[in-house]
């Protein structure tokens, strides 16, 4: 879902900019998320294509023979992690952390999906002229994992914003008395690296005091046993989900792998705290105002919840401004620096 509402705001953005392009295509699959986009301008055309049996399959097809699938243009824009196999100038979103190299990130999937990923990435690595990520520390790891990456310095950070259906606004409702516990917010879909169950290992403590509620955007079904104050919300649309963010004390954030943790940029615009695993995609984003703890450990998540509720009964707010300011205001400035990729001399 994170990665739609990415092409989502790129694709808004890209179409109220004047640029050099008389036209654009863009290929996208006859069903899923983004099936249902419909262009604003003549200058952008959907093109639904049809894929080649399961998704997994096709997905290697088209970017081993994408010339099946796509009439290529000039130029190519990649908003779907790995390179295609073609000769027109390229840049590349990157923003799957599985296709970071295991020995370079332990914590990356070892299934066969993102083991053919990695190795098809690994092949078509010299068709990208330009690979974007959205830290730091992810545009170090696809360094280290691709050594055509590395040899041909071609790895750029563009951060970018929230989506662009995301509303700049404050969070009202942080705990400012000791009649209740925390409220936190974890909006993440159900992938083994999300880590969702350090939530379930608490149940040995008492959090009676700690914790009012705890809310997933996961099925209602999968909480039926579990403690009353875990609260699966189902997934949630555009509105339900600033509603949540707006009640919560802060966002908690357990995910062992994130390229960039969309959520945690999502916390800072509401001015909300942030509980998060002490890794390097939330240091680099969230530097000190967060507070960390250990995401393999059920007692460190909380012994930061009580640190939190402390804060905060004291009267602590995060302060994000310097976080926020070197990130791009717009997605306009986000597609900018794609462009800019792209009209660059060979």
């Amino acid at each position: 879902m994170g990665a739609c509402q990415v092409v989502v705001s790129f694709l808004e953005a890209i179409e109220q900019m004047d640029t050099s392009y008389d036209h654009i295509d863009c290929y996208i699959p006859r069903s899923g998320p983004l099936a249902s986009y419909v262009a604003k301008t003549d200058r952008l055309t959907m093109r639904p294509y049809r894929r080649f049996g399961p998704k997994a399959v096709s997905r290697l097809i088209e970017c081993l023979v994408p010339s099946l699938f796509f009439d290529f243009g000039k130029h190519v824009i990649v908003l779907g992690d790995v390179p295609l196999r073609t000769p027109q100038k390229q840049v590349v979103l990157v923003h799957q952390p599985n296709l970071q190299s295991p020995r370079v990130n332990r914590r990356v999937g070892r299934t066969m999906l993102f083991r053919i990923m990695r190795t098809v990435t690994r092949i078509n690595a010299r068709y990208a002229d330009c690979v974007i990520s959205q830290t730091a520390a992810m545009a170090s790891g696809l360094r280290s994992s691709y050594q055509d990456w590395a040899d041909r310095d071609c790895v750029k950070v563009v951060g970018q914003p929230p989506p662009s259906w995301f509303t700049l606004r404050q969070s009202e409702s942080l705990l400012q008395d000791d009649s209740r516990g925390l409220r936190l917010f974890y909006p993440a879909t159900d992938w083994a690296h999300k880590n969702h169950e350090i939530f379930e290992n608490l149940g040995a403590f008492d959090l009676s005091d700690l914790i009012d509620r705890v809310v997933l955007t996961l099925p209602a079904e999968q909480g039926s046993h579990t403690a009353p104050w875990l609260y699966f919300a189902g997934q949630l649309d555009h509105a339900e989900c600033l509603a949540e963010y707006e009640k919560a004390d802060a966002l908690v954030f357990p995910s062992f792998l994130e390229s960039y943790g969309l959520p945690l940029v999502e916390a800072m615009v509401m001015g909300l705290p942030i509980v998060a695993a002490d890794l390097p995609y939330a240091r680099v984003l969230c530097g000190d105002e967060a507070i960390y703890f250990d995401p393999d450990s059920p007692a460190a998540l909380v012994a930061a919840c009580k640190t939190l509720r402390l804060r905060l009964l004291d009267g602590w707010r995060p302060d994000w401004s310097a976080k926020l300011k070197v990130m791009p205001e717009t997605w306009t400035a986000v597609v900018q620096e794609f462009l800019n990729e792209l009209d660059e001399e060979s």
